[in-house]
């Protein structure tokens, strides 16, 4: 069996990966409409599929999340005193007004993004693949992409971002079609 590789330009989301007939045709026999799949080589075309829906149709808003972390800072306004100069043209004075940066607070807290992590969903798809596939290299690019994108605003689509998920499913294809 000749082990094929889509080609830039050509993806499964757009038809055209390299064993879509067979991709087609095995994904109407051994995908049920909800749920996984009662075989293993089914459960892999899933898993495949799935992962590259959720890319492209939702830019892996579902699948990958970061945690924020809380950062507290002094306030770089009042210098951590909670109150600020402040001219009073009625009494023609300076007064000492609550800071409204930190609103007397003196600190200012601000989240900051931490990890990005996968979601427990797919996550257990990555693993299944994982433990799954003669090709695991695909599965661990596929998963450093996903953790190393900036996020859902951030995807242009393209040849390269989609190479990891064309790499997979033609792994997972070129292992099912050699069994």
């Amino acid at each position: 069996m000749i082990h094929k590789e889509t080609q830039k330009g050509n993806s499964y989301w757009n038809q055209t990966g390299a064993y879509q007939k067979e991709y087609d045709q095995l994904w109407k026999q051994l995908v049920p409409s909800n749920g996984t799949s009662s075989t293993v080589i089914g459960e892999l075309i899933r898993c495949g599929g799935r992962l590259l829906y959720e890319y492209c149709n939702n830019g892996n808003c579902n699948a990958v999340e970061t945690e924020y972390e809380t950062d507290v800072t002094i306030c770089y306004c009042c210098n951590g005193t909670g109150k600020v100069e402040e001219y009073d043209y009625e009494t023609d004075q300076d007064t000492e007004v609550i800071c409204q940066d930190c609103y007397g607070y003196g600190e200012i807290e601000e989240d900051v993004e931490g990890n990005k992590f996968i979601t427990d969903y797919y996550k257990d798809m990555l693993s299944f693949l994982k433990l799954n596939m003669d090709n695991k290299k695909t599965v661990l690019n596929l998963e450093k992409f996903m953790l190393g994108t900036l996020g859902y605003s951030s995807y242009t689509f393209n040849d390269d971002e989609m190479k990891p998920y064309n790499d997979l499913i033609d792994a997972i294809m070129y292992q099912v079609t050699k069994e």
